[in-house]
């Protein structure tokens, strides 16, 4: 699926009164409030947010969770938190955000932090595999294809960095999106949060 399909489908949906309205209130910049301080977070924490792009709005009409559009792990670099994740905008490859950035109001209208049961020695090698895929500079997977590991979908990156430490997920699965174009199978971010592995820690 890609950046294309993305657009063509919302552009369908806005067709209608309700979806315009939604979607125009999607896009509000509401800043998020109580966001300044970061140092509670832990190697291999997820941070899902509700983006306010138009590929996310398409992501928060598809998922059955109807929560949120993107979601990043968390790694740090000389005792500083950032937010590794991937999106198709430029330059379309994995990146290192700030938390601050991350939950600007520019690219967010709402948060959850959440923190899984595993040790801190694993979770540790988690943000270790997500930092590796930053600096191998792996591109967004335009196809969502779970097939392969030299491209990634923001969901398909925290999947990855946790199998690389031998943790497993359960539940963690493809939902079905059928569209006119075809059908696809993509891991929605919405799904970790009904993960029994995964609490939240904060929320805004």
């Amino acid at each position: 699926m890609k950046r294309a399909l993305f657009i063509s489908l919302c552009s369908i949906l806005l067709l209608s009164s309700a979806a315009i309205v939604t979607f125009i209130c999607f896009r509000q910049p509401r800043a998020i409030t109580g966001t300044k301080d970061f140092s509670f977070l832990r190697n291999g924490d997820l941070i899902l947010r509700q983006g306010r792009s138009v590929e996310s709005f398409a992501v928060y009409i598809l998922d059955k969770n109807h929560d949120f559009s993107h979601i990043g792990v968390v790694a740090y670099e000389n005792h500083k938190p950032y937010i590794i994740h991937v999106v198709p905008d430029a330059p379309g490859q994995v990146r290192k955000d700030l938390p601050s950035t991350f939950l600007s109001g520019k690219n967010a209208s709402r948060y959850r932090i959440l923190r899984s049961d595993f040790c801190r020695a694993n979770l540790d090698r988690v943000a270790e595999n997500a930092m590796n895929f930053y600096s191998r500079k792996l591109l967004f997977d335009n196809n969502y294809d779970l097939s392969t590991e030299q491209e990634l979908y923001c969901s398909e990156l925290v999947i990855r960095a946790f199998e690389k430490s031998n943790l497993c997920l359960p539940g963690i699965l493809p939902q079905k999106i059928s569209l006119l174009t075809g059908v696809y199978y993509i891991i929605m971010p919405g799904i970790f949060l009904s993960n029994s592995h995964f609490t939240t820690v904060r929320a805004g």
